[in-house]
């Protein structure tokens, strides 16, 4: 992962922050829900753009995310199976 994409993340952490200590829904937010770095590393010789959604999701989903990406199977959204 690109260092400046993670460099990136730090505003939209930083406002998932603040609405989850104001008892508010984090994924509600307008502003900050993508991210984008204009260098694709190496690989890619430097062109393009990666871009990354930013979002809030319940630990369980998560886990079963992991659990699928690590067996290959496609993720769902909502986390069930």
């Amino acid at each position: 992962m690109c260092v400046y994409l993670v460099s990136q993340l730090a505003v939209p952490v930083a406002l998932v922050n603040e609405r989850l200590s104001e008892g508010l829904e984090p994924n509600d937010s307008h502003a900050f829900r993508q991210v984008r770095c204009p260098d694709t590393g190496v690989e890619c010789q430097g062109y393009g753009e990666v871009r990354a959604a930013v979002r809030v999701v319940p630990r369980r989903s998560a886990r079963l995310m992991r659990q699928q990406s690590a067996a290959g199977r496609p993720q769902q959204e909502g986390g069930e199976a």
